[in-house]
């Protein structure tokens, strides 16, 4: 991620003052709380949140002072993490769901298409909104599973069972409001709280896996470094 990180800086200098006035662009980071809802009645996994992120690039097309066309690469990690005590004996592979703790963490390569909203509040400091939504497929997936604390089983990577339970492509409704701050003729910041939701499930379901009819969403501030062509 560090290389990665500096090749999207390295771009982002390089760019500077080439192109039109219509155009920008910039890169962006966002600390998210994740979780997954299950619509499925019966499931048996309950989720807790997890602090995770988003980050990468955008590329702005503005159609007028206020509306323009946002679109870019992202790259998010998201996961969860399950305290299965529900209180029913069951149990998954001999160990009862009362004691068994999963933790996983997916890397997701995601494409943005949204439209943007400003609207100047002072000669510096302007509102500033997005929606749309965002593609969104898996690259790895880490997980970590415990019983009473004791390490079960540990693997990182994109595996066939992997391949096989998540979705190749699900998409995310985004919406975010917030405060842009021009800090130059050129330059720009942009302070975005935002939530994303999946509108599809997160994985392929069938109806003997109701733990797998789940949908996911994150909360998030999202910051932005903007500028002009």
């Amino acid at each position: 991620m560090n290389r990665l990180f500096i090749v999207l800086l390295f771009v982002f200098i390089s760019l500077s003052g080439f192109g039109q006035s219509k155009w920008g662009y910039g890169l962006i980071f966002s600390p998210d709380a994740v979780s997954e809802t299950n619509k499925a009645p019966d499931a048996l996994v309950h989720y807790k949140l997890m602090i995770r992120y988003t980050a990468g690039a955008n590329i702005i097309y503005n159609l007028n002072k206020r509306f323009g066309l946002v679109s870019g690469l992202w790259f998010s990690e998201r996961g969860t993490s399950t305290n299965d005590d529900v209180g029913t004996g069951a149990s998954y592979n001999g160990i009862p769901y009362s004691k068994l703790s999963i933790r996983n963490s997916e890397g997701y390569l995601e494409l943005p298409v949204l439209l943007k909203f400003s609207s100047a509040a002072s000669k510096r400091l302007s509102f500033y909104s997005t929606a749309g939504l965002v593609f969104s497929t898996i690259l790895y997936e880490k997980y970590r599973q415990q019983d009473a604390g004791t390490q079960i089983s540990y693997y990182w990577g994109y595996t066939i069972a992997t391949f096989q339970a998540y979705r190749p492509m699900y998409y995310l409704a985004t919406i975010s409001t917030g405060l842009a701050y021009q800090l130059n003729e050129k330059t720009k910041i942009t302070v975005e709280p935002n939530i994303k939701y999946s509108l599809n499930t997160l994985y392929n379901t069938t109806p003997a896996s109701p733990e797998y009819h789940t949908h996911e969403y994150s909360v998030g501030i999202r910051f932005g470094v903007y500028r002009s062509f």
